[in-house]
């Protein structure tokens, strides 16, 4: 209740010994119910799990950790490369203290998918606009009105209206005219991340024309190739910060139909490499959902699959079943479309993404040998917080996937909610 002008200031009670005395015995208890195996601890908004050393057969030899970054989205963290550089380090602040003093030598950094998409409205203060109408106009003025109308004024000629819709094709104009801006705050913010931490950093996705990677592995924007796509791309910095993979997402939701879709040029991506032998890819979060996917990745030995993912809309909706009601995306798995209306959308990514298809695909050994006695990583990073009015959820995860010849079954350490800003790390 605010303060009369004037008015005497109440002094605040302090806390009795008996108080304390009660306050100290509910920590102990929390302490106890933690499970065991799984020290927890608070990094500001953010709720580290750190759950040990995984079943043998590792390629880490208990010198590598994963890190699933749950990171908070606000409106603010795209207001300038400054925010969003702090927003970034903020967020992988609580897995890398909790590594501090630990015998780990190879840290992997996860990030959410999107994760670059605020940056649109660079040079905006959102606090003044208020609305997102009102970002929008200011996204629309940072970026030049007259270049923007003359970038959709193009577009609509070459036929963009058609096959995108009229909105789609506004915002791919916004984007278009943007992405240099957007794309050079992303990458300064993540290969910043990956040098001074000296961890691998897969920097979640950010929707930008094609790339290229420069001879100093810096992503620029192509200048040989047309800037009629726009793709949702996730970068991977290696340690000194340059770019060692760069994935377009293939499979796009509803609301990602103003992009383009990478089926030809994610099948034909590589799978990164560290200099000691681990083999990393990524699957951008509704990639996830498709088999094929998983076989590509299997043939090529890889050790861990990195899944940037984010959901929007109200919390509530990761309890709830499929109704129909939403779009689904196009070409879904017909096993997925036999869960409709039964299944939780929690249930959905528990069976039908990461970490059913590691099970299903990874757990074999016939047809190659390489994989028999190997255990396979996948881990899963979702968006948490508020942007504009818009929330976004989803439960991190990280999934050990033994193989049929280990004799042992998977298992899957969870975030501890999903809606939530937090970290899962996994050393191994």
């Amino acid at each position: 209740m605010p303060m009369a002008e004037g008015s005497p200031r109440r002094r605040q009670p302090q806390p009795q010994p008996q108080q304390q005395q009660q306050q100290q015995q509910q920590q102990q208890q929390q302490q106890q119910q933690r499970p065991k195996g799984a020290a927890v601890a608070s990094r500001g908004r953010c709720r580290v799990v750190t759950s040990g050393t995984a079943p043998g057969g590792g390629v880490g030899g208990g010198n590598c950790a994963v890190a699933a970054i749950q990171m908070g989205y606000t409106a603010t963290m795209g207001e300038s490369a400054a925010a969003f550089a702090a927003a970034v380090a903020d967020a992988a602040e609580a897995p890398l203290r909790a590594l501090e003093g630990s015998s780990v030598q190879r840290r992997f950094l996860l990030f959410p998918e999107l994760v670059g998409l605020s940056l649109v409205w660079q040079g905006v203060d959102t606090h003044r606009a208020k609305t997102p109408k009102g970002i929008l106009i200011g996204a629309l003025w940072a970026a030049g009105i007259l270049r923007v109308l003359a970038q959709l004024l193009w577009d609509i000629v070459m036929g963009d209206a058609v096959r995108y819709g009229f909105a789609f094709t506004c915002l791919r104009a916004l984007l278009k005219c943007r992405g240099e801006a957007m794309l050079e705050a992303y990458a300064a913010a993540f290969a910043g991340l990956a040098r001074r931490t000296r961890s691998y950093v897969v920097a979640g996705s950010i929707p930008v024309p094609p790339l290229e990677i420069d001879a100093e592995g810096v992503p620029r924007i192509a200048r040989t190739s047309s800037r009629a796509k726009l793709y949702n791309t996730s970068l991977t910095f290696g340690l000194d910060g340059k770019v060692v993979s760069q994935v377009k997402k293939a499979h796009l939701t509803p609301p990602e139909y103003g992009l383009d879709e990478a089926l030809e040029e994610w099948l034909t991506s590589g799978v990164a490499e560290t200099p000691d032998g681990i083999r990393f890819a990524t699957l951008i979060c509704l990639d996830s959902f498709f088999p094929s996917c998983y076989g590509q990745l299997r043939a090529a030995g890889v050790d861990i699959v990195f899944s940037p993912s984010a959901l929007a809309g109200p919390a509530s909706a990761w309890h709830a079943k499929w109704d129909g009601k939403v779009p689904l995306p196009r070409n879904l798995p017909a096993e997925i479309l036999k869960d409709m209306g039964v299944v939780e959308e929690a249930e959905i990514w528990d069976r039908h993404a990461l970490q059913g298809h590691l099970g299903k695909v990874f757990d074999q050994g016939s047809g190659q040998t390489e994989q028999r006695g190997k255990v396979v990583y996948g881990v899963s990073a979702f968006a948490s917080g508020d942007v504009l009015g818009l929330p976004f959820f989803g439960r991190s995860r990280i999934v050990v996937q033994p193989s049929a010849a280990q004799e042992k079954t998977q298992k899957t350490h969870l975030a501890a909610s999903h809606d939530e800003p937090e970290a899962l790390v996994l050393v191994f």
